[in-house]
């Protein structure tokens, strides 16, 4: 069992760095790095830490947990062989059991950042070999905004207890100021109180863990939350939501899979649709889901912001607080559209925000220290 380091290091860390005299010291600065590494960096080599490992071939690198004790080599070995042996996730696996491990490919994701860190998350075999094609669709608006993109693999914390999964999802919304969850096969029904009528493509266990993550993010931590079609229902089941299993069946409406359509504003919900869009009433989105969220009145967690124009399908969501939108089309996939740099600036804007509520900067002569992850997990 590893230790996790509590609060208290970042706490006392912030705490010093704020109380070192002006004056008294000449060299304050020197002071500030001596902190820093007795209360982030020494206590950061205990527990769980972060991976990027970055495969030949592969444009995105991936987060692999290392757990105390081992070495970068034997995390993504370890991690290599439990996906291959889990019956649950083997189909998913892609080529990335298959492939060497090279010590050169993996490094410690520890040291100062100055960019936001974005997350995406892989749900489909499709994000787990070299042409990455999904998950590069989804990163790159967010690289051009000057973000640094990560991928958590399918079935990252094969083989942690419930406790060491949950404390990993804790470092992850505490250290990531994205979180992007990508479209997908359906969400079993389970999760949201149902027998199974209309879903397919099912797999309860990768479900499971993206949807305990998906939570942990929005309690946890400060980051923002941006989710495509599956991944926009992921959020919403994620936040108490239900779901229309099958659009046509359940409502008996004419809705039809990889086609489009114009969505308009919901009611009071001028203003986000509006920082979103500019001052278009209605916006023409693609259409690639049989599904779509319940949103019910009486949960306070999200609202629903832009519904399918003449149906009551709700197309885009907006989380409390600030803390997310999701949308039912597919933004990345429209490239051309008149709307898709401003869409995605808004988004950048809001997980800059993130980034700084996440950084506490100390400076003085343009030295910059971060006040950051409470597990002293800090991304480069």
């Amino acid at each position: 069992m590893y230790k996790i380091k509590k609060k208290k290091h970042n706490t006392l860390a912030c705490w010093a760095l704020a109380k070192l005299p002006e004056k008294r010291f000449r060299n304050r600065d020197v002071l500030k790095i001596l902190t820093y590494f007795i209360f982030w960096v020494i206590p950061c080599f205990s527990g769980v830490q972060f991976l990027e490992w970055s495969p030949q071939g592969y444009e995105y690198s991936y987060l692999i947990l290392k757990k105390d004790g081992e070495t970068k080599e034997e995390a993504v070995q370890r991690y290599i062989k439990n996906l291959k042996e889990n019956k649950l996730l083997r189909e998913y696996k892609g080529d990335l059991s298959d492939l060497p491990v090279l010590p050169s490919e993996i490094k410690l994701s520890l040291g100062f950042n100055n960019r936001g860190n974005v997350l995406a998350l892989a749900n489909h075999s499709g994000d787990m070999i070299a042409s990455q094609d999904r998950a590069r669709k989804m990163l790159i608006p967010f690289e051009q905004r000057k973000f640094k993109p990560l991928i958590l693999p399918l079935g990252a914390t094969l083989g942690f207890s419930p406790e060491e999964r949950k404390e990993t999802y804790k470092m992850i919304a505490e250290n990531f100021d994205g979180l992007l969850a990508m479209g997908g096969d359906d969400i079993h029904p389970r999760f949201y109180g149902e027998r199974n009528r209309y879903a397919y493509n099912l797999n309860a266990f990768r479900d499971k863990e993206e949807l305990k993550l998906i939570k942990a993010y929005f309690e946890e931590g400060n980051g923002y939350f941006y989710g495509t079609c599956r991944g926009h229902q992921a959020g919403a089941v994620a936040n108490g939501c239900k779901l229309f299993q099958d659009i046509e069946k359940e409502l008996e409406i004419s809705h039809p899979y990889r086609s489009v359509h114009k969505i308009t504003k919901s009611t009071n919900s001028e203003d986000s649709f509006h920082r979103l869009f500019g001052d278009s009433p209605e916006v023409e989105v693609n259409s690639i889901h049989h599904q779509s969220v319940k949103v019910d009145e009486a949960n306070t967690k999200l609202k629903a912001i832009a519904r399918a124009k003449g149906q009551d399908i709700i197309e885009l969501v907006e989380y409390s607080n600030g803390r997310g939108i999701g949308a039912q089309f597919h933004m990345e996939l429209m490239p051309d559209s008149k709307h898709y740099n401003q869409f995605y600036d808004f988004i950048a804007l809001k997980i800059q925000g993130a980034k700084e509520k996440r950084q506490k900067y100390f400076s003085r002569d343009g030295l910059h220290l971060s006040c950051v992850s409470r597990y002293g997990n800090l991304i480069k």
